[in-house]
């Protein structure tokens, strides 16, 4: 999902421009973009970009880890979320989306520190946090069985809602990207065609 995308989303580049958007994609093809941890991360790090400098807390987290014996182990997941929560405490209406959690690696213990980790966004990420969270459907990490409690509100988007915003998005492309000029239009609709058959709702 690309800040373009969000701001897509929420109808209207004025309101991106006054809210703090954070967002992150797990990708199943690539092992950085699918841990609870790697999420977290990567929201400490766009907000911390956002800001002016780096925050005395964040400064002595690091100062710490870099001091210790090479032995020591790196920041806990627990201190990179408390980073996280105080960060979005002190920011001012930030919106986080987080897309795909369904392909956030899927061990026990991993999926149970998603859910807290979300859990704790929600109960202690500040008044004004704002949380969009997508998902297939699935048996260990779907919006159903994962965020069941957190007091998410679960809309459910049909297979033909979905294609249907994929050949929106096909035909944009091939009207307007220059590279694809060259394909008529018949050979434009088996693309659009193929594409969205073979997407699966996806």
């Amino acid at each position: 999902m690309t800040y373009k995308a969000i701001c897509h989303v929420l109808q209207n580049q004025l309101l991106c421009d006054k809210v703090n958007i954070i967002y992150f994609f797990f990708d199943f093809n690539d092992n950085a973009k699918q841990s609870a941890e790697g999420m977290v991360r990567s929201l400490i790090y766009q907000l911390v970009a956002k800001g002016d400098g780096v925050p005395d807390f964040v400064q002595k987290l690091y100062t710490t880890h870099l001091s210790a014996s090479s032995q020591a182990s790196p920041p806990r997941l627990e201190e990179w979320t408390g980073i996280l929560l105080t960060l979005l405490q002190g920011t001012e209406r930030p919106y986080i989306f987080i897309d795909a959690l369904d392909e956030c690696a899927e061990p026990r213990l991993e999926s149970l520190s998603l859910r807290g980790i979300l859990s704790e966004i929600l109960t202690r990420g500040g008044e004004h946090a704002k949380l969009l969270a997508t998902s297939r459907p699935s048996s260990s990490l779907g919006p159903v069985s994962l965020l069941k409690d957190l007091g998410f509100i679960h809309a459910f988007m049909g297979e033909g809602v979905v294609n249907g915003d994929i050949e929106l998005h096909l035909k944009a492309r091939l009207q307007n990207d220059t590279s694809l000029t060259s394909f008529g239009l018949k050979a434009k609709e088996m693309i659009i065609s193929g594409i969205v058959s073979k997407s699966a709702g996806m």
